[in-house]
């Protein structure tokens, strides 16, 4: 059923077999980079407070990036009207990321807290 549907619902070929010990490292790495680089400004800051800020705008930076560079690769590097597409493709990226991120804190304090404590 799953050659059937690749091959007359989605027109698509069979992957080639190589093509896992692509994408493994390359997952592999962005999975990495993702979780460093916000992690870069508590190796540099003295105050926690003053990490954590930056910490929230090197999020937003590396996910405007990487949307935009994501968008214009998809869509291709045509000069009129790429700016705007890769813009808005960075906007979405912060957005759902950002979602994530504060999901992910909420989760992490509601679990965390301790009930009567404050």
């Amino acid at each position: 059923m799953t050659d059937f549907m690749m091959a007359f619902e989605h027109n698509a070929p069979k992957p080639a077999s190589s093509r896992a010990f692509a994408c493994a490292p390359t997952i592999a790495l962005g999975y990495l980079l993702g979780g460093f680089v916000p992690l870069l400004p508590y190796f540099f800051a003295v105050d926690i407070n003053t990490a954590f800020g930056r910490s929230i705008g090197t999020m937003v930076v590396a996910l405007f990036v990487f949307g935009y560079v994501k968008t214009c690769v998809n869509t291709g590097w045509r000069v009129c009207g790429n700016i705007a597409a890769g813009s808005w493709g960075g906007v979405q990226m912060v957005l759902v990321g950002g979602t994530a991120a504060v999901a992910s804190m909420g989760i992490v304090r509601g679990i965390g807290h301790e009930p009567g404590a404050s």
